[in-house]
């Protein structure tokens, strides 16, 4: 064999070994190139995804925020009307005519237990009715004496009036018993502002 075809044929082997490096090297440059595409999109995938997420947190957040806001704006609402409501009651309290203011000074007398010798002082705005109503006129050590509610019961009703909303307030030995409208008002307002507000807000 010639020298120039052992030199041809190294020349076609080096050739052949040079194509096939060159695919190789270009397979991988390609599989390194899809896994480095592949990587980024899941990067950016990832990226979309906790976007996403803290985007619908700040949402659910947002809206929580405003709801407990127009709740609290609601609720406040509502015990406004509720406060209005007593204070309806109370002026209509100062309206009572006399048989109605009767029917309520006696029934408050009877349910205080009283022993019967208590002093009672008149707002100036219901005194007059109160000592036409339940006293003849009798008066001892300037008390007038109150003749005209029960029998069992000496009490007396004080000449001085008091400077308040309306109503009554028992005077005794041991405790005072507060009936003015003011207290009457506050007191059904502690007990039954539940079920005054289930009237009014029924269904909400």
């Amino acid at each position: 064999m010639s020298k120039s075809s052992i030199y041809e044929k190294i020349e076609n082997k080096g050739a052949q070994d040079a194509l096939e490096i060159n695919r190789i090297g270009q397979e991988r440059a390609r599989e390194l190139e899809e896994t480095t595409l592949q990587e980024v999109q899941e990067e950016i995938a990832q990226m979309i995804s906790k976007a996403e997420r803290a985007s619908e947190e700040r949402i659910i957040t947002r809206s929580t925020q405003i709801e407990q806001q127009a709740r609290g704006r609601s609720l406040l609402r509502k015990k406004e009307i509720i406060k209005e409501t007593f204070q309806a009651a109370l002026e209509e309290l100062k309206k009572l005519n006399n048989e109605s203011f009767k029917k309520l000074v006696i029934n408050l007398i009877k349910n205080d237990g009283l022993t019967g010798n208590e002093v009672i002082k008149v707002a100036k705005s219901d005194f007059d009715r109160f000592l036409r109503i339940f006293s003849s006129g009798k008066k001892v050590d300037n008390y007038y004496i109150i003749d005209r509610i029960s029998d069992t019961y000496q009490l007396r009703l004080s000449p001085d009036a008091l400077d308040i909303d309306g109503g009554f307030i028992v005077i005794g030995e041991n405790f005072d018993i507060d009936h003015s409208y003011q207290s009457i008002i506050s007191n059904a307002a502690d007990y039954y502002e539940t079920e005054v507000a289930k009237i009014l807000f029924d269904g909400e």
